[in-house]
Formats: structure tokens, sequence, C-alpha cells
């Protein structure tokens, strides 16, 4: 916001969002968070069409966070460090065949949900949508799960200014690469 010359504390009402998109169905909110696998599916599904919506990438604002990572104590990957490349490669494995055979995991996952929770449509388009985020155009199988150093660097300098954390992040001591490294061998 501050990069666009908005003031969060004047200009705009900042609201928690809940984990669904019931406030912005409710006209509650006018502006929402939605990840581009689910939540901003769950809208066009709801019969809203996309030429009806604004759409900012965060990304493209330069300012998207990591999410969805394996996070360990040091002192428990110290004393646990084979358990911890098994786990990371079978995470790794298990990414690699859902997008493989997409078909039969969306199939796994409907016979695993609550009825009336979800539907296989939207399970597909999940997974055809994250499939993009976890192996994009030119990744190779082994480069599933790895990190790109900037995108680290510029959730740490987003969480400080924002206080979410205390100090700065050190890169090299938050970031352990080498687990991943052995489990991709």
């Amino acid at each position: 916001m501050e990069k666009n010359g908005l003031d969060p504390k004047k200009d705009i009402e900042l609201v928690k969002q809940g984990f669904t998109m019931d406030q912005f169905f409710n006209d509650q909110v006018d502006v929402a968070t939605a990840t581009i696998y689910n939540e901003y599916h769950v809208v066009l599904e709801s019969g809203t069409k996309e030429s009806d919506l604004d759409v900012f990438n965060i990304e493209d604002a330069g300012v998207g966070m990591l999410e969805d990572t394996l996070i360990a104590k040091k002192e428990w990957v110290d004393s646990n460090r084979e358990l911890a490349v098994k786990v990371t490669r079978a995470i790794l494995k298990g990414w690699n065949y859902a997008i493989d055979n997409q078909d039969e995991t969306v199939d796994i996952v409907m016979s695993n949900v609550t009825e009336g929770s979800t539907t296989r449509e939207h399970q597909v388009t999940m997974l055809e949508e994250i499939a993009k985020l976890i192996r994009p155009e030119g990744f190779t199988e082994q480069q599933v799960g790895s990190f790109v150093d900037e995108s680290f660097t510029r959730t740490a300098d987003i969480a400080l200014n924002y206080g979410l954390i205390k100090k700065a992040a050190n890169l090299d001591e938050a970031l352990e690469k080498s687990i991943y490294e052995e489990a991709v061998k």
C-alpha cells in the first residue's frame, strides 16, 4: 500500500479476513485476499464473472510472501536429520506424483472429503493451479521445493517491516538447504 501512496492507518480500514470468501460475498469488505488456486476460483464458481473483478497479483507488486513452507526447530533437525531428509523426500515425491497423476490425485482427495464440502471440479481446478506454483513451466522434478533466495529475503523484509518478526532474518541461519539438497539426490 505504501508503495502506491496509501497510508494503511488513514486511507483504508484493515479487516481481519476469515478463511472463506463470505465477507466478500456479503459485501463486508471491498477487497479480499485470495489464493489463485482456491478462493479466487470459489468466487468464479459462485457466478461472479472474471470481467467483474479487479485482480491484483501481489507478486507483480513485489510484496508476495512465501507460504506452505516446512519449518522445524534446529535442535529437532540436528537430532533427526535422517528423518527430516526422508520426510522432505516423501513430500517432494508426493507433489511430483500428484502433478503427474492429477486424475488419480483428485479421486483420492474426493474419497476422503466430507460430502458436500467441495466438488470434483473445484479440486481439479485447485490441483491444476497449484501444480503451476509447485512445478512452474521449465522446472524439473528435482527443482520442486527449491527456494529462491530473493523470495525468502523479500518475505523476511516484509515480516520485519510489519512487525511479524522482531529482528532481521539471516538467510544463511534461517534456511537449511542441505536437507532439501540431500532429499533430491
